[in-house]
């Protein structure tokens, strides 16, 4: 009797699994950093924060922020990037998957005219510097400040602690002095990074944050510490010191 032999079929294959919306939001974060060359890290809240130098450019920020727009955009869930400051450390936090928070309050009519009143009376003085500033680049840093203190929030806490503007020659070849914006922003109130980029508008192309004592000339001297800045720099929370210059037109 002939011997019968059995075959067995292949398994059917098995399709690979993708990966989570969330976590592959993550992983794209977590990728664009480490090819920036910085480290990051996961808290138990699952939020991913990018840990930035002590001094770093608008443009790492930028970078930072356009992976977060793509993960977001790739993978359908909202990605919301934060800059940031805790205990002496620049971070970027990176909230994945979380609903949209609430729009803070607009500011009331009482508080945009102060802010408008402030604002001049800073512009005033920067004009009184110089005659040969052009009068579009002093619209330009009256805007950026007016949409900075209006702006810049986070759960309607205000962000920016003081601010300034200065005429300086940021280098040799400048044919006459820039005019330079400096914000002093308080300490663990992070702040969304399209929020600043807007506040900043046409000076966010060329500028630097630190939480060292200054940065392209501008240091605690000309932009001091509130009594509550000083009072928390003393427990070792370093506020953010955010400086840039108005495009020479």
């Amino acid at each position: 009797m002939a011997e019968s032999t059995a075959t067995t079929a292949n398994p059917p294959a098995t399709a690979p699994v993708a990966p989570d919306p969330k976590s592959e939001a993550t992983a794209m974060v977590e990728a664009a950093a480490a090819q920036l060359g910085y480290t990051t890290r996961r808290t138990s809240a699952g939020i991913v924060h990018v840990v930035l130098p002590e001094t770093t450019c608008f443009g790492s920020l930028a970078s930072i922020h356009d992976a977060c727009k793509a993960a977001s955009k790739k993978t359908g869930v909202l990605v919301d990037d934060l800059l940031s400051s805790e205990r002496g450390v620049v971070l970027v936090a990176v909230r994945i998957g979380r609903k949209r928070e609430r729009p803070a309050e607009p500011p009331s009519d009482d508080e945009a005219r102060d802010v408008v009143d402030k604002v001049e009376t800073t512009i005033a003085a920067l004009t009184k510097q110089s005659q040969n500033t052009a009068k579009a680049e002093i619209d330009v840093a009256r805007g950026v400040l007016e949409r900075a203190l209006v702006g810049l929030t986070s759960s309607d806490e205000k962000s920016v602690q003081s601010y300034g503007v200065f005429l300086k020659k940021l280098a040799s070849s400048d044919p006459r002095p820039r005019v330079v914006i400096a914000l002093r922003l308080n300490a663990g109130v992070p702040i969304r990074t399209a929020a600043l980029r807007h506040a900043l508008g046409p000076c966010w192309s060329d500028g630097a944050f630190t939480t060292a004592d200054a940065v392209s000339g501008v240091d605690s001297v000309q932009l001091p510490l509130s009594a509550e800045g000083s009072c928390s720099r003393e427990f070792g929370n370093l506020p953010l010191l955010v400086v840039t210059s108005v495009p020479v037109s």
